[in-house]
């Protein structure tokens, strides 16, 4: 069933800057960043929703104010990811401590929603123009959010992790995996959506297969799933949403649990795409000849 369209709105009131439309909001607020009037930053957004990004320059959109824009918008009228942070903060009810962790935090929205009802909060993602953006909006709303490089993840565990939208952008979706498990107390609740099926212009193209063994890496890393993947809370999207908490016992440190971990993890993986590659070429064989018979009775 799907959400009442207000059944998610504390979350908007709880993170609102100084207007109630969520899109005008955020957009005030990037206005007053950048010191403009907000009527100008309007445009600019609306003319950067209108223009399609340039697909072969991924890096260079990457940290363009457009990409920026993309953002913004998305954060403001993508109802779904709004209910994955009311999700969230309804299970952080249950967890035993108050350390949080979000990975590919993008401009800061679900770092603000928990460390505004108390959590200690950090956020991670690769340095750039939304890292600025976030940190700017910390700042002024009197949160200490410590933000760090998502590519070096601090030697600490934490007791709850996002992590949304990034599997399908990463090259090592299994080391993504295991740094997500190896960062998580145990007991510790994973929030994850996954957009695997979805051939994006951004997305990795070896990501329709990892949908179909995320899963099992999961447990593989001492994952037990505890809800989902559902899309109902997540209407008109392809992203898989759901919730996993760790059982299995830390070990000494991160770094030695992901050197332990990482291998049984690949080595799953490598194990699985042998047995793709073997049905593959069976499949490949199969059809050159029924091509070849075809051929021969033209």
């Amino acid at each position: 069933m799907e959400p009442a369209q207000n059944e998610f709105e504390w979350v908007r009131k709880l993170t609102r800057y100084k207007v109630d439309d969520p899109y005008l909001d955020i957009l005030t607020e990037y206005a007053d960043y950048k010191g403009e009037p907000v009527e100008d930053v309007v445009t600019r957004c609306e003319t950067a929703q209108a223009t399609p990004p340039d697909i072969h320059n991924s890096e260079l959109y990457e940290d363009s104010e457009e990409f920026l824009f993309a953002l913004l918008a998305g954060n403001a009228r993508v109802r779904h990811l709004t209910a994955r942070t009311a999700v969230a903060l309804q299970n952080a009810k249950n967890l035993r401590g108050v350390r949080y962790l979000d990975v590919g935090a993008g401009i800061g929205r679900d770092c603000l929603a928990h460390a505004l009802v108390g959590f200690e909060v950090t956020h991670a993602d690769v340095p750039g123009i939304q890292t600025d953006f976030a940190a700017w909006r910390y700042h002024t709303r009197g949160q200490k959010i410590r933000i760090v490089d998502a590519r070096s993840l601090p030697e600490e565990r934490f007791d709850a992790i996002s992590c949304y939208d990034v599997a399908e952008h990463v090259e090592d979706l299994p080391g993504l995996l295991v740094d997500l498990s190896c960062h998580l107390e145990t007991g510790g609740q994973l929030y994850l959506a996954v957009d695997l099926y979805n051939p994006g212009p951004f997305h990795r193209p070896e990501s329709a297969y990892y949908g179909f063994l995320y899963k099992e890496l999961l447990e593989v890393s001492g994952m037990q799933l505890i809800q989902g993947p559902e899309r109902s809370v997540i209407a008109a999207t392809t992203a898989d949403w759901c919730i996993y908490q760790k059982t299995a016992s830390c070990q000494s440190s991160p770094s030695e649990e992901r050197r332990n971990l990482a291998r049984r993890v690949s080595d799953h993986a490598l194990a699985d795409l042998h047995r793709q590659r073997d049905i593959l070429s069976s499949t490949i064989d199969y059809l050159e000849k029924v091509s070849f018979i075809s051929s021969k009775s033209a």
